[in-house]
């Protein structure tokens, strides 16, 4: 089952940016990311939950502290690197390049209804598996805030994987909650000091960083 690009970007977790036309709105915010394997009848069969807290500043970049020190991610808006952030190795790894994304803000379908989560206004989207030829398969719903080019929730259901168990679905479910609109820490956007680099291009705006591993 192939995924509209707007659905994978939710659905793998990817930590995307949206922009308005020159800068982004800042903000700090806790993350709860949820994956949950489910029978048909509804029975869970397992469930995955990763939660910390996600920062965007002005420029549209990204980290993503998770709790419990597994590892986090960095999307550098000014280069598109993404980097997962490994805090117990002191170490980071360029996973793949990603320009960032001003999706949100040109988005033309229309919206179901109009919503408030935790008082910020937003409209409800549908997502759409866009793989069906000749029609477009709903899968899911988005809750954004256009103003704040920010998603607050997104909900979506795939099919399970190549080999898995038939008679199983998969939703993955990210919510962000008690978000502040306000500029982070400008020390949180970069490789901290003293980590280790690895990837193709190493152009991380980092501070102090290790020679990477060629």
């Amino acid at each position: 089952m192939k995924i509209h690009p707007i659905l994978l970007a939710f659905a793998c977790y990817l930590p995307l940016s949206f922009a308005a036309e020159n800068s982004w709105t800042p903000y700090v915010a806790k993350l709860r990311k949820t994956q949950t394997v489910a029978a048909l009848d509804g029975r869970i069969i397992s469930q995955q939950v990763v939660s910390g807290i996600e920062m965007r500043d002005r420029n549209g970049s990204l980290h993503f502290i998770p709790e419990g020190g597994q590892p986090g991610t960095f999307h550098d808006a000014l280069t598109g690197h993404l980097y997962e952030i490994n805090y117990a190795t002191r170490s980071a790894r360029q996973t793949r390049t990603l320009p960032v994304s001003r999706a949100l803000r040109g988005i033309r379908q229309p919206s179901i209804e109009a919503s408030t989560i935790e008082g910020i206004p937003c409209l409800v989207f549908a997502v759409f598996d866009g793989a069906a030829k000749g029609k477009q398969v709903p899968v899911g719903k988005m809750w954004a805030s256009l103003d704040h080019d920010i998603v607050l929730k997104n909900e979506v259901e795939v099919e399970p994987q190549a080999g898995a168990k038939v008679g199983q679905k998969r939703t993955f479910l990210q919510e962000r909650t008690e978000v502040r609109f306000e500029n982070p820490p400008a020390e949180r956007f970069g490789i901290p000091s003293g980590f280790s680099v690895t990837g193709d291009a190493i152009q991380a705006s980092c501070q102090g960083c290790s020679k990477p591993n060629r």
